[in-house]
């Protein structure tokens, strides 16, 4: 299981804080993690704050050459996990080998490889609108979660939460949005319930948009959510249950938030 994939398990399974700098934290609670997308290693000030506000780096390629070297970004990161958002025609081996790179973002054109990576998560990306039985598709092979890409579409709007939510059930995984505007603490919320386990944020033009996010979602509530059990799989598992996901309320027994059909009483 990789680093991320790792952290967003244990978003679902326990109310300790997860983040940089906040492993020893006493404070209970549970907090969506971000993740910063950047194309090149900022100056000691936007990295000072980009390291205090994010819980992982994702190094953007462009395959033009002037990608950022993956090694680079780890030490930049410090403790943070780092990804690769994979650009088209990448070498995979280059970008993975002896990197320190801990997941790898790609769409349907990635390397089929990533799949039997040891220890280096896959994320997927999708656009909104999918069909279902791709989804279904993508759960089954075992990717550790879903990045959604909202485009064009207005994060703060309710039909991104619905997306999120049949993104989630259908696929059985955590879904990782990206976001391109301030979002509320209420939004993280709405958010949450969703099935998103974490926002990710362009931050190569600055850190506005970071600190405003980290401020959404430490300011956030994160109960009665649903979470993914039974013989669907975890986040980070390599087995699959190919006949669909099955959502049951989480131990706190918190009222259900959608009324789905397939939850357990």
């Amino acid at each position: 299981m990789s680093r991320i994939a790792d952290r967003l398990e244990a978003l679902r399974k326990t109310s300790s804080r997860i983040g940089f700098g906040m492993a020893g934290s006493s404070a209970a609670v549970r907090r969506m993690l971000i993740l910063v997308g950047l194309r090149t290693i900022p100056a000691e000030e936007t990295l000072s704050a980009i390291r205090g506000n994010a819980d992982s780096v994702v190094v953007i390629g462009d395959g033009e050459g002037g990608e950022l070297s993956v090694r680079d970004a780890v030490v930049a990161a410090g403790d943070m996990p780092v990804g690769v958002r994979l650009w088209r025609g990448a070498p995979l081996a280059e970008v993975v080998s002896d990197s320190g790179c801990d997941f790898v973002i790609c769409d349907a054109d990635g390397p089929a490889e990533l799949l039997l990576l040891e220890g280096v998560g896959c994320l997927v990306e999708v656009a909104p609108g999918v069909e279902s039985s791709r989804l279904r598709a993508i759960g089954a092979l075992g990717v550790e979660a879903v990045l959604l890409s909202t485009g064009s579409l207005d994060v703060r709007a309710l039909g991104v939460a619905i997306e999120c939510r049949r993104v989630c059930m259908m696929t059985g995984r955590q879904v990782v949005l990206q976001v391109g505007q301030p979002i509320s603490s209420d939004l993280v919320s709405v958010l949450w319930r969703a099935g998103v386990g974490a926002l990710f944020i362009d931050a190569s033009d600055g850190t506005q948009l970071l600190a405003s996010a980290r401020t959404a979602v430490d300011g956030a509530s994160y109960e009665s959510r649903q979470s993914v059990h039974g013989t669907s799989v975890s986040i980070g598992a390599h087995i699959a249950n190919v006949n669909g996901s099955l959502l049951e309320e989480e131990e706190d027994g918190d009222d259900d938030d959608g009324g789905d059909d397939d939850e357990e009483e």
